[in-house]
């Protein structure tokens, strides 16, 4: 592949990140977004720089990044902040990008083949530098019955802090700690653009009467954590390390498989199971005349087995229970519940099990004309290939302690999420097969108090048959074992199974 023909969307936003904090030499975040009012905007408050990946290339990436070793006049120029983000754009426009493109070409000789909007030479009409603002693009009004305005085959669908098009279909992105104007009306846009019927909507079979839109939602964070030193402290206890321990051990015990030793009988001249390592004799007892014992009866020794290479875990927990409005998680809860995935977490890392990680929210939002939509919200944290790193113990942290702003109610439609598991399972498999799977599904919340259709007998009946149903159908589409005991569903879903199916199975709080 020619470097000039290299796009920014070929990049994983970890890679992205990756040359970024190279080439500026810290931790740098990269935002890739069709919403962005410019090509390029180098935001020094929080080591961000925003692109439009239509608009600015690998080499406008490099230049950007290397501005934010200026991130110290932040604090300096006028006081007022969007005089002060005219006067930084102007002193990069004068000064700051020559010297970066000397410094560029000093380290990096080839790197002007790269593709960009500004190589050197180029006018700069484009390029921002803020101290925190970033300016989006307001949303054109969808017509009714028609895509969402965007690239062919790309809709676009806003959040309250950003939206950007996504070649699968709409995805959402989290941006912390950088201020976003233009995109105060992305709500009332979205529910406009569900009213008229711009984005087609999903239903579960038998559930009818609560259609469902699903949403990826991506979370962007730099690479390193700056609060790893919670996590350490948490680790470091110990409690914790006892914790972490039986975890280990539990895992352990309930999957663990018992098959039977080979090779461990006796020798024999005839048999089934040939000793390879006894090979050489034959040659040597052929000159002596003796006759050989290459075989060896089956040992009848039976031993307890843990390949870690065979087991998945999937844990899949909603989001809506990190909100700082919800009740069940404040004060100690909270500390609870970091110190409940922090060791949890580290128990499958030490066990060195294969491990994939997501979180889902679901929203409940009244159209007009009384008609109601289920906004599915789902976020990967870790996929099979990612390591428990830094930037996966970073987002962690910040979805505990700053979750993102969802509208509507919070709620959680169950099929939805067990959907996403299944789903990972099958993103799985199509690499690599396994014999052990488990499930670690934190669901605990039921359908919002507000929408009592949804809390009917009826209604919960048929997605708890829903729900035993998939959980039948994954046993039935992968071999080996599926643990499933490691649920936490609200007790009148479980209330409201079937004897001897799934939800009766397993303990609820």
């Amino acid at each position: 592949m020619r470097l000039n023909t290299l796009t920014l969307e070929q990049f994983s936003p970890r890679g992205l990140n990756l040359l970024g904090s190279i080439l500026g030499d810290g931790d740098v975040r990269i935002v890739l977004s069709g919403r962005a009012s410019h090509p390029a905007t180098v935001v020094l408050e929080s080591w961000t720089v925003v692109l439009d990946p239509q608009r600015a290339g690998l080499y406008d990436l490099a230049l950007c990044a290397r501005l934010l070793k200026h991130r110290a006049l932040r604090h300096s120029g006028p006081k007022k902040a969007d005089r002060r983000d005219r006067w930084l754009t102007r002193k990069a426009h004068r000064q700051l990008v020559a010297q970066a493109h000397d410094e560029l070409k000093r380290d990096y000789p080839g790197i002007v083949r790269l593709p960009g909007r500004y190589l050197p030479g180029a006018e700069l009409e484009g390029l921002h530098v803020v101290a925190r603002s970033v300016e989006w693009a307001p949303l054109a009004p969808a017509p009714p019955g028609q895509p969402p305005p965007g690239r062919p085959g790309q809709p676009r669908l806003p959040s309250q802090r950003e939206g950007q098009p996504d070649g699968a279909g709409f995805e959402l992105l989290d941006v912390p700690e950088i201020e976003i104007t233009g995109a105060e009306d992305d709500f009332n846009w979205l529910l406009s653009a569900l009213e008229n019927g711009s984005f087609p909507l999903q239903t579960v079979p038998r559930l009818e009467e609560l259609p469902f839109l699903s949403v990826p939602l991506r979370l962007c964070l730099g690479e390193t954590c700056p609060t790893a030193e919670v996590f350490e402290e948490l680790l470091a206890s110990h409690d914790n390390k006892e914790m972490i321990a039986g975890f280990m051990k539990c895992y352990q015990r309930k999957s663990e498989v018992r098959q039977q030793r080979r090779a461990l009988g006796r020798h024999k001249r005839s048999g089934a199971n040939l000793d390879t390592a006894r090979l050489v004799d034959a040659v040597i007892a052929q000159r002596v005349g003796i006759e050989p014992r290459l075989f060896r009866q089956r040992g009848s020794t039976i031993e307890p087995v843990f390949d870690l290479s065979e087991h998945l875990v999937v844990l899949a927990f909603d989001l809506n229970d990190l909100q700082r409005h919800d009740n069940w998680l404040e004060g100690d809860r909270r500390e609870a519940m970091q110190r409940f995935l922090a060791c949890l977490l580290t128990a499958y890392q030490r066990l060195e099990v294969d491990c994939v990680v997501i979180g889902f929210a679901d929203q409940l939002v009244a159209l007009k004309g009384g008609r109601n939509v289920c906004l599915h919200l789902t976020m990967t944290l870790k996929r099979l290939e990612d390591d428990f790193d830094s930037g996966f113990w970073n987002r962690l942290s910040h979805l505990l302690n700053d979750p993102p702003r969802l509208p509507g109610s919070p709620t959680c439609f169950h099929p939805l999420s067990l959907r996403d598991v299944a789903g990972a399972f099958d993103r799985v498999a199509r690499e690599q097969d396994h014999s052990y799977r488990a499930i670690l599904w934190w669901a605990r919340r039921g359908m919002h108090p507000s929408f009592p259709e949804y809390r009917t007998t009826d209604f919960l009946m048929r997605i708890a048959d829903h729900v035993d149903g998939e959980m039948r159908e994954l046993e039935k589409r992968f071999t080996g074992a599926l643990d499933t005991l490691a649920s936490m569903l609200p007790r009148e879903l479980k209330d409201h199974g079937r004897s001897g199916q799934y939800l009766q199975s397993i303990e609820v709080p």
